[in-house]
């Protein structure tokens, strides 16, 4: 009975939570991947629908009120998060508009934040364990084995997959050698910047103490990344020139329900997963929640049929090196994120910042 209990209120929830997630990297692919909108465009209309919808909800079942019971720094925390926010969510829309910007190449190597986290614990003087060690190791593997494209046949191609970065730099690379090595390196970027927003983000999660805290801090801050957004393209547009003012118009016209559904799995993220972190310990939420790697990356194959999918899972498992690789990644990168889920350095380091005065 005890079980049935811990399933109905954490892992259920979560996983739907998850769903959601990757039902966002998804929608996102979908509506970047024709390349009618600027990323800058992009972020300015979605972020104005989640703050709106947000807002209703707010609205709706608090009215006008302020939380009674808002922690110290709640405010700072909200601040600094959408500070880190702001460049995260641009990396992950401009990989999702590349050519190469395939989600289940991007979401596993997006997922590395619990890695970097780690690498940020050590330069602090807050070492791993043994677990945590292993899970650094899991995780690294799994995004090296991500750029491996062929089999090797000497010991620098074994290598080789690391070096591929460069490609980026070579005169010799072909476009779509940069597009890709360009992905990785922005999914990458994202991953990192993670490591401190995602601080943040359980800061004022804290700090808000419940549901109607948390809401507000999710109000503020897709205000926030919108105004931001809004201001960066009056000051330097992205735009190409097919995208001016067009990008707005196709936005619009073609994907405002798509903004609008990406908002309301935002709002079932929060509603689904926060309130589990009152019933199990962080590190099983955490660990749950990164189940969206793999939902991404099978809702990327067969939706996109992405890295060349085609005949059947398990056809493509066996016969493509590509889809087998992302499967290959994705499952070191769960396991490794659950080894560090249960080291605890990031509460550690939330201590340590939190004695700094943030």
């Amino acid at each position: 009975m005890q079980e049935l209990h811990y399933w109905s209120v954490v892992i259920l929830p979560v996983f739907i939570g998850s769903c959601s997630i990757a039902f966002i990297n998804v929608i996102k692919r979908r509506v970047m991947k024709g390349n009618e909108a600027s990323s800058l465009q992009f972020l300015i209309c979605y972020f104005y629908a989640a703050t709106a919808i947000f807002g209703l909800v707010y609205l709706t079942v608090w009215g006008p009120t302020m939380p009674p019971k808002l922690l110290d720094g709640f405010w700072r925390a909200v601040i600094l998060g959408s500070a880190f926010n702001v460049l995260i969510q641009w990396c992950n829309v401009k990989a999702a508009s590349l050519d190469k910007g395939e989600v289940s190449l991007t979401a596993p190597l997006q997922a590395m934040t619990p890695g970097l986290i780690t690498i940020l614990a050590v330069t602090l003087g807050e070492f791993p364990s043994a677990i945590g060690i292993l899970g650094i190791f899991l995780m690294a593997s799994g995004s090296y084995v991500l750029l491996f494209e062929k089999t090797p046949s000497g010991v620098y191609e074994l290598i080789g997959p690391i070096s591929r970065l460069k490609l980026l730099f070579s005169a010799t690379s072909t476009v779509a050698e940069k597009c890709k090595a360009l992905v990785v390196l922005i999914a990458l970027s994202s991953a990192f910047l993670g490591t401190f927003g995602l601080l943040f983000d359980g800061l004022y999660t804290r700090r808000g103490v419940n549901m109607q805290g948390l809401i507000l801090a999710s109000v503020s801050l897709t205000a926030i990344l919108a105004s931001s957004y809004l201001a960066w393209y009056k000051i330097a547009p992205d735009t190409l020139p097919h995208q001016n003012p067009r990008g707005f118009k196709v936005l619009w016209g073609k994907s405002r329900w798509w903004l609008a559904a990406m908002g309301t799995l935002w709002v079932i993220t929060i509603f689904f997963v926060q309130p589990t972190f009152n019933t199990a310990m962080v590190a099983h939420v955490g660990t749950l929640k990164r189940f969206q790697i793999a939902i991404t990356f099978f809702l990327g194959i067969y939706i996109f049929k992405e890295a060349g999918f085609k005949g059947g899972f398990w056809h493509s498992i066996r016969y493509n090196r590509e889809v087998r690789n992302r499967a290959i990644a994705c499952v070191l990168i769960l396991i490794g994120a659950f080894f560090l889920s249960i080291d605890g350095l990031p509460s550690r380091i939330e201590t340590r910042i939190t004695r700094w005065g943030l």
